[in-house]
């Protein structure tokens, strides 16, 4: 269903009705002016949602349409419709890297890396039948008590601190354990990763990567001790897509609405028990990846309020 516009304010002058549309752009209320047959000057605002934040400002111009801050907001306004109009010049060129992301073959360098590796580092393992290989890979090896408790914080210690396998920081997101959690996992990453480093750059790729595949590898370990995979990686990496197009104007990549709803029923479904995978990686993974988007769109920096609001 589309926002309606809803009318606001009428006024005489049209420097008053410009000045509070322009005062209502600067605290993110967009709204227009428009003259009606009778020359009034009518103010009206574009989302329904913001009708009432917008009534409260408008008790407030009233009040003194004269007051020093209008003029501030007003000014603070056309620096915003220049910046905006810079960054829309700006990512015309990012538009196009986005459409080379997903329709051209080549795929980003580091893309080819984890994807080449995974399947190397799977096809050694024998898909985890490798026993001594596979046991080598996982993110520690576990450890129980007399009483068969497993001990995560004592296993992470022996691994890491005991016997310096570094290596496990990493190798975990390279193990699959069948064909088709292989080919699912690297379908999505070729699509997912590479649209990332092409709109952006194969170093936060690499960032993304390394920090959610870490994050979601120390979350499922403390649940289950055998897992491996890209799947908690590859849900860090959309839910990062998802969030930055959702929330970033500028931002070139929106996932379509098909792909959001399809990744999130699976996720909904792995939850289920249907079938057994590293739910724990997936969550972790996921929030990881949305909680960067977020961040890194910018929206916390354009929030509402800086002044226009009435207090009682």
């Amino acid at each position: 269903m589309l926002p309606r516009v809803r009318h606001l304010h009428d006024f005489e002058d049209p420097a008053l009705a410009r000045r509070l549309a322009d005062a209502l752009y600067a605290e993110e209320l967009p709204a227009t002016v428009r003259e009606s047959r009778d020359g009034a000057h009518s103010v009206w605002v574009q989302e329904d949602d913001d009708l009432e934040a917008a009534q409260a400002a408008l008790a407030v111009f009233l009040q003194n349409p004269d007051d020093p801050r209008f003029a501030s907001l007003q000014k603070a306004a056309e620096e915003q419709r220049k910046e905006i109009a810079a960054a829309e010049k700006k990512s015309r060129h990012k538009v196009m890297r986005a459409r080379e992301a997903f329709q051209k073959p080549a795929i980003g360098r580091v893309t080819a890396f984890l994807i080449g590796a995974s399947v190397i580092v799977t096809l050694f393992a024998q898909f985890g039948e490798n026993r001594e290989f596979t046991d080598h890979l996982y993110f520690a090896t576990p450890l129980q008590d007399a009483m068969g408790t497993f001990l995560p914080v004592e296993s992470l210690r022996t691994s890491y601190l005991g016997q310096h396998e570094w290596w496990r920081l990493l190798t975990p997101m390279f193990l699959h354990l069948n064909f088709f959690h292989l080919l699912f996992n690297m379908w999505w990453l070729k699509d997912l990763g590479t649209a990332i480093e092409h709109v952006e750059s194969s170093r936060k790729l690499l960032a993304l990567v390394l920090v959610s595949n870490l994050l979601a590898c120390v979350g499922q370990f403390w649940v289950y001790p055998f897992f491996g995979g890209f799947s908690g990686v590859v849900y860090a990496l959309f839910g990062y897509l998802w969030m930055r197009g959702r929330f970033d104007p500028t931002y070139p990549v929106r996932l379509p609405r098909s792909t959001v709803v399809l990744m999130l029923v699976w996720f909904v479904l792995c939850f289920a028990g249907f079938i057994p995978v590293a739910n724990t990686a997936h969550a972790v993974g996921l929030g990881v990846g949305m909680a960067w988007g977020y961040l890194s769109s910018g929206h916390l920096g354009r929030g509402r309020g800086r002044g226009l609001r009435r207090s009682d």
